[in-house]
């Protein structure tokens, strides 16, 4: 597999996710945790800890690329000797 190579399924499912669901999810988990019954409170709860693992895994493949690709550059010292 190329370093440079982009998985446009994943760019599909991140751009939903933060275009879609995260603006209109994160409101609603927050509203559910602001209300006084428990019930409500465990949903909110829970919605967030989602969102949050869903943006945990966003940036934790967007490093995991960002790494093949640089690690994948050859590295080029300058030729005169200065840093």
């Amino acid at each position: 597999m190329a370093a440079t190579r982009i998985s446009y399924g994943w760019v599909v499912v991140w751009l939903l996710f933060y275009g879609g669901l995260l603006p209109y999810a994160l409101p609603r988990c927050l509203d559910w945790m602001s209300r006084a019954s428990n019930w409500w409170l465990s949903w909110g709860a829970a919605g967030l800890a989602v969102l949050v693992a869903g943006v945990a895994l966003s940036l934790y493949q967007a490093g995991r690329w960002l790494t093949r690709y640089f690690s994948s550059q050859p590295f080029n010292p300058p030729s005169d000797g200065s840093i």
